[in-house]
């Protein structure tokens, strides 16, 4: 898959944002049973992702999502990650994985994933 092809669920979740606003950050996808089921990108210790439509219901099960985000949090030792504030169901979802929010700005909703979920 292409580059742009992996960054699809990841601009459709971001709602308008262009690819080029990841120029610099690495892609990382994931797969189930040999199909792309989810992408991240990665800047530093900041995260975001998400999950291929089709594969909502059965990707985000705690040992897969584990599994997906143990390599990237290995790295720094923890992640961080922003949600636009008023994002009701991105602030569930980022939260249901184990992050922890810490500050927030006008524009954003900041989280902290200090130990990797469901431990």
């Amino acid at each position: 898959m292409t580059r742009e092809e992996l960054l699809q669920p990841v601009l459709a979740a971001a709602g308008g944002v262009s690819a080029s606003a990841f120029d610099g950050w690495e892609v990382v996808p994931g797969y189930l049973d040999g199909e792309h089921a989810a992408t991240a990108v990665v800047k530093g210790t900041e995260i975001h992702f998400a999950i291929v439509p089709q594969f909502r219901r059965k990707a985000v099960l705690r040992r897969r999502t584990q599994e997906f985000l143990r390599p990237l949090f290995e790295r720094r030792g923890f992640l961080t990650t922003r949600v636009p504030r008023g994002s009701d169901k991105n602030k569930r979802f980022v939260e249901r994985v184990g992050f922890k929010p810490t500050w927030q700005d006008e524009t954003f909703q900041y989280y902290l994933l200090g130990n990797l979920p469901w431990r």
